[in-house]
């Protein structure tokens, strides 16, 4: 889905869109989580959904589930581009 473009902070990538796997027609809310396409780091959309570093502390407080899927979508990510 397109989404209003906004720059990784770790990489500088422009991120312009964006895929829930469980909704195709999901679009990105302030609070929701995400991985870059290109260096992989774990993001979340800030209050006017721009991306921000997830930080540790942010990363331990989502459900465990949320969590090994940001972890499987790193793991794709590293698969296809290579550490």
């Amino acid at each position: 889905m397109k989404i209003r473009a906004s720059r990784c902070p770790s990489c500088g990538y422009l991120c312009d869109h964006a895929t829930d796997p469980a909704d195709d027609s999901a679009r990105p809310q302030p609070g929701d989580v995400s991985v870059c396409i290109n260096c992989s780091s774990f993001l979340q959309y800030d209050g006017n959904c721009e991306l921000q570093n997830l930080t540790r502390t942010q990363m331990g407080a989502l459900d465990t589930e949320t969590q090994n899927i940001l972890w499987s979508y790193r793991r794709a990510i590293h698969k296809v581009s290579g550490p």
